[in-house]
């Protein structure tokens, strides 16, 4: 019965990011389409009547893809995702080779001088 919970859940998350059964496998594909959904299923490209149900899907999406990466005999007995920040994690984002935004701030006169410096 456990086992049929597995294959359901995978089937879902396969047609949530529209994801054939050959392609679940390779990780290339799932990043591919994970962008393609988010961006067709980003909360704010839905008017208010359906950015709720945009939010749910735009998480499940999250959750899918790593289902789907971990593999369907590893999900934990809960049945949440492992998330950045929870126990289980094995690699931070960082040692996942996740882009890592830095904030470089610069002041309005640098910012301008370069600017200005192209013009003349």
């Amino acid at each position: 019965m456990a086992d049929a919970g597995k294959k359901q859940k995978r089937q879902q998350c396969l047609d949530a990011l529209e994801v054939d059964a050959a392609g679940a496998g390779d990780k290339s594909v799932l990043d591919e389409q994970l962008r393609k959904m988010r961006f067709k299923w980003h909360p704010d490209r839905h008017r208010q009547g359906a950015k709720k149900q945009a939010e749910e899907h735009f998480k499940f999406l999250q959750e899918a893809y790593e289902f789907l990466l971990r593999g369907e005999g590893e999900e934990n007995g809960g049945g949440e995702s492992k998330r950045p920040g929870t126990k289980g994690q094995q690699k931070t984002a960082e040692e996942a080779g996740a882009g890592v935004y830095t904030n470089q701030t610069r002041s309005a006169s640098h910012l301008f001088a370069g600017l200005l410096s192209r013009v003349q």
